[in-house]
């Protein structure tokens, strides 16, 4: 499926382009959670087993902070960054 197709009925608010991607809650907790789970998954493996007990609260903080900051416009071509629900095309 082609990305511009389906964020085509948006706009940027600041160059008026239409090519956008929209970020939604669970890419957005998908991209800021796989870094520290892999983190603490191989401290855990290879040092101490403790650290898995840190995985559930950075995957609960991180979906805490995802539903306060998406859905997110974010321009392709300016590098503008929309925070709250974008207003399609009219």
């Amino acid at each position: 499926m082609n990305r511009k197709a389906h964020s085509a009925p948006f706009q940027c608010p600041s160059c008026r382009s239409s090519s956008v991607t929209v970020l939604h809650k669970w890419r957005y907790l998908f991209m800021t959670s796989m870094l520290p789970v892999l983190v603490i998954l191989a401290a855990g493996i290879f040092f101490e087993p403790l650290f898995l007990l840190f995985l559930p609260a950075v995957i609960v903080t991180n979906y805490i902070i995802a539903g306060k900051k998406t859905p997110m416009l974010i321009c392709r071509g300016c590098r503008h960054i929309e925070k709250g629900s974008p207003a399609p095309l009219n």
